[in-house]
């Protein structure tokens, strides 16, 4: 299996990451952050952290906080990303 690659998705000026929850259930939202906090503490950096598993043409986004949840995408335009 190939290795996967950490990365995190902030906005354009870069104060706000999107969070995939804190609680029991895995919960996407746009946080404001310090994104040197995060570059700092990994801890910390767990929740905003999305492994990408790159497949040939495609490429997977697994949450780091909850394993086995996906970014997906819907077909229709102007749809939210959700978890799977």
């Amino acid at each position: 299996m190939p290795a996967s690659l950490p990365s995190s998705w902030a906005s354009k000026g870069w104060s706000q990451c999107l969070l995939c929850g804190t609680g029991q259930e895995p919960t996407l939202k746009l946080e404001l952050v310090d994104t040197m906090q995060l570059y700092h503490s990994p801890e910390v950096a767990k929740p905003f952290t999305f492994c990408r598993w790159d497949m040939g043409v495609t490429a997977s986004f697994e949450s780091a906080a909850f394993p086995g949840w996906l970014l997906c995408m819907m077909p229709e335009a102007y749809q939210p990303l959700r978890l799977t």
